[in-house]
């Protein structure tokens, strides 16, 4: 809808007229089915954001790359029960239950990246 809104409003104030016409109308009605059949298509949506502690950003993005509890701890020189602390704060900050889940979300919300 954003583009198919904004080309209206540049045709309804003339700005362009010194365009190719035939061209411009092309592009409206190709925004304007786009947006009948996606209409949220471009619509600005906020970003959910999470304020991660240095360590719990570190701690997330081994999780996500498939290190066991264990590997963590020698990695980070931490306790388990110091990672097991880190997991129940990024839990409840991303509102998550598991780590399955905590990774599904992260990587939704492009906290992480596959193959970091």
């Amino acid at each position: 809808m954003a583009i198919y809104s904004l080309l209206n409003i540049l045709k309804q104030d003339g700005k362009l007229d010194e365009f190719d016409s035939e061209y411009i109308y092309k592009i409206i009605d190709e925004s304007g089915r786009i947006a009948s059949i996606y209409p949220d298509y471009l619509k600005y949506i906020p970003k959910e954001t999470v304020n991660f502690t240095k360590r719990e950003a570190q701690v997330l993005a081994l999780l996500c790359s498939g290190m066991s509890m264990e590997e963590i701890c020698e990695k980070l020189g931490i306790t388990y029960a110091g990672l097991k602390k880190h997991n129940r704060n990024i839990y409840r900050k991303l509102e998550v239950k598991d780590r399955a889940d905590a990774e599904r979300k992260a990587l939704q919300m492009g906290l992480v990246h596959v193959g970091q």
